[in-house]
């Protein structure tokens, strides 16, 4: 072995926490149950994360990954079999109780660091399944026709107003039922972290809440030809073309595109009369169609800024955008929004 090799060798021995972990453990032993016992505690901590680094960073390296990862659930499983047992004083009568009292110490960080790159595992690869599905994914895409732009999708069109008080009936009942949780079960609550609390109320009220939302809008979703002409938007129901809105630009107030912002919708306010909410982020779609809207293609921006609604850069994000007209005009004809 040339020199290099023995150097390089030599440093990944010394630099391993496997041996800082021995060495760390060697040092806490004399130090429990002295003056020095604080520092015997730290010196605890330490050798059983570095052990835990040790043993994870060696299954990580393993190959194939499948077999990597079941070793990596086996580990978690004995770590927690083992904090168990320390935790109820099962440990074997001939030890010391030094040895037995630094274990227990070192056995905390060294199960929760197994478990946290192990639910790191677990995420990273639910990530990449969603990553891999949402590039398979296709939103829907606008046609350039002579005299308009048009964008064929499945939306849930609801009254803006109707959008609005749903929104608040959510918020509010979200609110009471978190009131409710804590006056209800106060004893229970005051155990609990805010966080719990939430997460809790999350599963057992806005999970059903929102899948019967979910349903109810799915059964509601309907298929709509969104054309924005020279001077007029028009969005109809197909394949029959019924007119569910038809605007002049001029009478619009505002145009709300929500390409990522959950939900992803269409919002039309026109300056006088009801508006309109086009919810395509809750609607039946097609299978292999993206969730998110296409953005504003720049021709469709430039005739909407023409006619006086200009992007208000604060609230544009990635493919979202907000465009409004200045001041109103109380004298122009309100436009048409068909009733459901």
């Amino acid at each position: 072995m040339s020199g290099g090799g023995r150097v390089s060798g030599v440093r990944r021995v010394v630099t391993h926490p496997l041996l800082w972990a021995v060495v760390c453990a060697l040092a806490a032993v004399p130090l429990l149950g002295t003056p020095f016992d604080f520092g015997g505690f730290l010196l605890c901590l330490a050798a059983g994360w570095l052990l835990a680094h040790a043993l994870v960073g060696g299954l990580l390296s393993l190959r194939p990954a499948a077999q990597s990862f079941s070793l990596h659930i086996v580990l978690a499983v004995a770590a927690g079999v083992a904090l168990f047992a320390l935790t109820r004083g099962v440990t074997p009568a001939p030890v010391d109780p030094a040895v037995t009292t630094a274990v227990s110490f070192a056995a905390v960080p060294a199960a929760g660091w197994v478990w946290l790159t192990l639910i790191g595992r677990v995420s990273g690869l639910v990530r990449a399944d969603s990553a891999r599905r949402a590039a398979r994914l296709v939103p829907p895409e606008w046609t350039r026709t002579p005299d308009a732009w048009e964008l064929r999708l499945p939306v849930v069109p609801v009254r803006l107003s109707t959008y609005r008080l749903v929104l608040g009936i959510l918020v509010a009942g979200g609110g009471g039922a978190l009131l409710a949780f804590v006056i209800g079960f106060s004893d229970t609550a005051m155990r609990m972290s805010p966080l719990a609390i939430v997460v809790v109320l999350g599963w057992l009220v806005g999970l059903p809440v929102y899948g019967g939302l979910v349903l109810s809008a799915r059964s509601r979703t309907v298929e709509v030809m969104v054309r924005v002409g020279v001077d007029r938007i028009r969005v109809e129901r197909m394949p029959d073309a019924a007119p569910i809105a038809d605007l002049a630009l001029s009478e619009l107030r505002a145009i709300r595109w929500a390409a990522l912002e959950t939900p992803t919708r269409l919002e039309l306010r026109p300056m006088i009369g009801p508006g309109l909410v086009l919810l395509f982020g809750l609607a039946r779609r097609p299978a292999g169609m993206a969730a998110s809207l296409p953005a504003l293609p720049s021709g469709l921006r430039r005739r909407l800024s023409e006619a006086g609604l200009a992007a208000r850069a604060s609230r544009e994000r990635g493919g979202d955008a907000l465009l409004t007209r200045e001041g109103t005009a109380s004298t122009l004809r309100p436009g048409r929004v068909a009733r459901r």
